[in-house]
């Protein structure tokens, strides 16, 4: 049985509609390519021409478990698409006056107080937004992302024990410099990057469905995409690891409905006008979008030239395209927009394995029939075969795998309950593990999984949202000590 397909329709909203032989066009392809794809619950979509919206809908479920249904006031986690907004919150800040983008780093706490701070002298926040400054420090962007273990406290920390340092002026795509420019705003000023984005952005371009805390959609009663994975079969598996209030971050932490991406793309084709209204003003909109990095890239359906702040500069087709993605377990974000056609398109998907392969091919068939590429629902048949092709391919090589890790044999020396404890590092916080019914289950805040044999003496695998690492453990005199995770060394504390 098809999945349905919803359109939403609003009289004031649908200021300029596609035609009804469009709509059945673009209706009738989603459904092809969600079909060659069943392991995706649900998309929402929005398709912004001529400055204005054209396309709206929804398909499927944004929780098949809950039996909820999509529909463009569905409220996605975008992830890394959290640049964008971040970004014109920098630009928007300079252009008060606030902050100076090229102005040394130590200019601002807590660069100023840090101990090593020559290590940031040549680096300005532009560096940071741009993806350019050189510096590398995955422990805060795992504690940002993952656990939410963090403080201003713990990070400033961070920053001073863990930061190293690359080449500077070189594009290197990284979660960092948006961590750091967050917490550049609350050392220096004491403001939280979500209120700077609700009140400076959201709230005027009356985005209602869209926030940095997923307390207020709980608490508001959104209708809530909810994340799942089909990496291994076409049935989707519903992910326990939902995002919080704590894991939300400035590169990747916002909730937004298709109608909301609807407006927020809107703007930016329109030149910061809404509704006929200068709600950014033109050359903030033309700033974040120009490029201050470059690199050459082919990716999937766009080829990239650059990085502005948040917003990718690259081509399609022969046409200037600016665009972000997000990925994160569960979810798959997508907003892209051709400014000389003015069209701007939207697709979010509540499933990150094959989601992102959906995604951007409905959005591709979108730009080649604007482009006059394509006038037929089967002009694509290549690609969805292509799209088959793959999720047969991935699925296999995945399922293969973990055939192999469910064929192995323990080779802990001790029963499996003289390794469940409590076990510390500074650097990334608190890991607890477990024995329960002959299992060894293991936490670390909210991520949590069940441990599976590994090669070595005294290891084990463990898996935290679909990545794979090996934990080793110390043993002296029949007892464990410390274990080793991914590099660090976590002491026992009971």
């Amino acid at each position: 049985m098809k999945r349905i397909l919803t359109l939403f329709v609003l009289a004031a909203f649908f200021i300029k509609p596609i035609s009804a032989q469009e709509k059945k066009l673009f209706d009738d392809f989603i459904e092809k390519a969600m079909e060659a794809a069943p392991m995706v619950p649900s998309i929402g979509i929005a398709v912004v021409k001529d400055g204005k919206v054209a396309y709206l809908s929804a398909y499927g479920d944004a929780d098949p478990e809950m039996g909820l249904k999509a529909t463009p006031e569905t409220a996605y986690y975008i992830a890394s698409i959290t640049k964008s907004f971040t970004g014109l919150l920098g630009q928007m800040l300079a252009d008060e006056g606030v902050i100076n983008l090229d102005a040394p780093l130590t200019t601002y706490k807590p660069f100023s107080k840090v101990k090593n701070r020559e290590l940031f002298e040549e680096l300005t926040i532009r560096h940071l937004l741009n993806h350019t400054s050189g510096l590398e420090n995955g422990y805060i962007v795992f504690r940002e992302a993952y656990t939410g273990d963090k403080s201003k406290e713990i990070l400033t920390m961070l920053l001073e024990e863990k930061t190293e340092k690359g080449k500077v002026g070189e594009y290197e795509y990284s979660n960092l410099g948006y961590n750091l420019f967050a917490l550049l705003l609350e050392a220096e000023f004491g403001w939280k990057w979500q209120d700077l984005l609700q009140e400076k952005i959201f709230g005027p371009l009356n985005m209602e469905h869209t926030s940095a805390y997923v307390s207020k959609s709980d608490r508001e009663k959104w209708s809530m995409a909810w994340p799942y994975v089909g990496y291994r079969s076409n049935t989707p598996e519903r992910s326990y690891l939902m995002k919080n209030d704590a894991m939300m971050q400035s590169a990747g932490g916002l909730l937004c409905s298709p109608k909301d991406a609807a407006n927020w793309m809107m703007a930016f084709l329109n030149g910061g006008k809404l509704d006929g209204e200068q709600v950014i003003p033109k050359s903030q909109i033309e700033a974040v979008l120009k490029p201050s990095a470059t690199y050459d890239r082919e990716g999937d359906i766009f080829k990239d030239r650059g990085y502005g702040l948040g917003w990718v500069n690259a081509e399609f087709g022969g046409e200037r395209i600016n665009y972000h993605f997000g990925g994160y377990n569960g979810f798959f974000s997508h907003i892209s927009i051709m400014p000389e056609k003015n069209i701007g398109i939207a697709v979010f998907a509540n499933e990150p394995a094959f989601g992102d392969n959906v995604s951007n091919l409905i959005a591709s068939y979108i730009y080649d029939y604007y482009l006059g590429n394509v006038d037929d629902v089967n002009d694509y048949d290549e690609r969805i075969e292509a799209l088959k092709k793959r999720i047969t391919d991935v699925q296999t090589s995945i399922n293969a795998h973990y055939e192999k890790i469910n064929a192995r044999e323990w080779q802990l020396e001790l029963p499996k309950s003289e390794y469940a404890g409590t076990y510390e590092n500074k650097y990334l916080g608190t890991v607890k593990i477990e024995e329960k019914n002959g299992d060894l289950h293991v936490t670390m805040g909210p991520l949590k999984t069940v441990a599976t044999p590994f090669t070595d003496k005294n290891s084990i695998r463990i898996e935290f949202a679909g990545s794979g690492n090996v934990c080793s453990f110390n043993v002296k005199k029949n007892k464990v000590v410390n274990m080793n995770y991914d590099g660090d060394v976590f002491e026992r504390v009971n």
